[in-house]
């Protein structure tokens, strides 16, 4: 098993909607996600073939990106430490004056703690917090257009509930995710990708002042193996949904 890293550069604010969103507030996902990946890399794909309503028919693209190989979220850089933000498992929590942190799977529960949410990295032995800057941009309708006398828009205030706010990850940062396959079918994605950095929109709004990105693909390495503890038990922390073969989702448990 081999790994491509992928680094996404933020050049302008990007909307990647949460589900369920309020109607007068887009609210945006912290990262791209697996399939937002895999959709930056197939509309590359497409592009450099020339294969546009047809990409469905071309046996390469097919094996490539409904087969071989798999997409994995691209979860905030963090530059002081050097390394990928990871989000804090739900077992976690922290004591209300901040002082500690304990894992629910090794511990009992106790009504001084509450859970934690977001990213972090794990450095010198610390749980260090990774935040994702956001901004929220106000718009209105272009119903007023309408309008002959154009009121609703020259006042910056909706008549008629056109007002609408949408959140957005800020420009200028990086997140990394990455493509697991075999070596040749990583080979196989980077010949027809052709470069290694390009441009793209993604997101809510492309085209318009949302979306534009920069991808950077690195070369296939070696997927980085870890020593497993001695003991009776393991705790895995998934970074994609997990579904096992041939049996039930409550089957990871046993």
């Amino acid at each position: 098993m081999m790994e491509i890293q992928v680094r996404i550069h933020t050049k302008t604010p990007v909307i990647l909607p949460c589900t369920g969103d309020a109607s007068d507030l887009t609210e945006t996902q912290g990262f791209f996600s697996g399939s937002v990946l895999r959709g930056i890399l197939a509309r590359q794909f497409i592009g450099k073939r020339k294969l546009d309503d047809d990409a469905h028919e071309d046996e390469t693209f097919r094996k490539l990106f409904f087969g071989d190989l798999r997409f994995v979220h691209a979860y905030p850089y963090d530059p002081q430490n050097d390394e990928r933000a990871m989000i804090l498992p739900f077992s976690l929590q922290r004591r209300k004056d901040g002082t500690c942190i304990k894992d629910l799977l090794q511990a009992d529960p106790d009504s001084n703690f509450k859970g934690v949410k977001g990213f972090a990295v794990i450095a010198e032995g610390e749980i260090r917090s990774v935040d994702v800057r956001k901004s929220i941009g106000f718009h209105m309708s272009r119903t007023d257009l309408k309008r002959e006398d154009g009121t609703e828009r020259l006042a910056g205030e909706s008549q008629d509930g056109g007002v609408y706010n949408y959140e957005a990850i800020a420009a200028g940062q990086d997140f990394l995710g990455y493509i697991y396959g075999s070596l040749q079918s990583l080979n196989a994605l980077l010949e027809h990708i052709e470069e290694s950095t390009f441009s793209c929109y993604v997101g809510r709004s492309k085209y318009t002042q949302y979306g534009l990105c920069e991808v950077t693909l690195g070369e296939p390495q070696p997927v980085q193996r870890i020593d497993v503890p001695s003991g009776n038990s393991v705790y895995l922390r998934m970074e994609t949904p997990f579904t096992p073969h041939g049996g039930k989702p409550g089957d990871v448990a046993s």
